[in-house]
């Protein structure tokens, strides 16, 4: 028994050892056939990412802690501190998750919420998506708040009908 025992638990962790760890980090994968919000999620890892989070939650310290050590004090690093160095930016202590209950409530609309995207971020460049890309933003976004269902291209003619801010009924 004891034998049979320590097989049985050699196998299961040969098998969590071979199950590799996801990079948070990582670029996403493009499915066969991907939609606008597949490729939104490669612009949000791009651009978005970096301060909101791999899941939207925000730059929080789990998250942050996701980075190598020397990039994890975003403040103190040299570039998002109070004196950046050339090309760094001040970044705001406080960035807010995208992706989660209670998210995107100043925005009424899909419309609204891709017209803020293209012209206020990324944070560091803002305006610098294309009109393109802050739509598959958009569409990437709300699939992942469930407001989308990503069927369908998002665009100026059909986004005023998907709301953003859900009300408690």
């Amino acid at each position: 028994l004891f034998f049979n025992a320590s097989l049985a638990s050699s196998a299961a962790q040969a098998q969590a050892d071979a199950t590799p760890t996801r990079d948070r980090l990582a670029q996403p994968t493009l499915p066969a056939s991907p939609s606008q919000a597949d490729h939104g999620a490669q612009v949000y890892w791009l651009s978005c990412l970096p301060c909101h989070g791999d899941l939207g939650q925000g730059l929080t310290d789990e998250f942050r802690a996701a980075y190598p050590p020397e990039d994890r004090n975003c403040w103190e690093s040299g570039c998002h501190g109070e004196r950046p160095y050339n090309n760094g930016f001040k970044l705001p202590t406080s960035i807010p998750a995208v992706i989660g209950a209670g998210t995107l409530q100043k925005f009424s609309n899909a419309t609204v919420l891709q017209a803020y995207i293209q012209a206020a971020m990324p944070f560091w460049k803002p305006g610098s998506l294309t009109e393109e890309d802050s739509w598959a933003v958009t569409a990437f976004i709300l699939r992942q708040n469930g407001l989308w269902d990503a069927q369908a291209e998002m665009n100026a003619s059909n986004a005023n009908q998907v709301p953003v801010r859900v009300t408690e009924a």
